[in-house]
């Protein structure tokens, strides 16, 4: 998970400024948003193939969350999968706004940011566990 994590970062950093003046085609781009959708995907799978931690560790890594101000996920089905889950879906959005058209440097740190929360989620979650 953290090769995909620095991946992403990366990916992020390349675009920052947006992809509306950009001289780099969406061609270019796609591979790397398929190849990081696809990474995460995989890490969701295999995040729902793991034994879930008894009830109070799930309380616990709440309160870790709430403490780095952090939102908790309400949907606490197995958490770093879920949250894998959302970041796959926030690049798809991302990959089909930039195919559209572009994707401003605005929107690129809002999606930047939204998906830093279900990393931090994630990365809190597997921490706990060790995994």
């Amino acid at each position: 998970m953290i090769n995909s994590n620095v991946e992403l970062m990366e990916f992020f950093a390349s675009i920052s400024s947006g992809t509306c003046n950009s001289s780099e085609k969406f061609e270019v781009r796609k591979v790397s948003y398929s190849s990081l959708i696809g990474k995460f995907d995989a890490l969701g799978i295999l995040s729902r193939v793991r034994p879930v931690p008894k009830p109070g560790l799930l309380d616990k890594i709440n309160e870790e969350l709430i403490k780095k101000n952090i939102p908790v996920p309400k949907e606490w089905d197995i958490p770093s999968a879920v949250a894998m889950e959302k970041i796959s879906d926030s690049l798809a959005k991302m990959r089909e706004g930039d195919s559209n058209k572009c994707v401003n440097a605005t929107e690129i740190r809002l999606y930047k940011n939204q998906i830093s929360i279900y990393l931090h989620q994630a990365l809190t979650y597997e921490t706990f566990l060790e995994r």
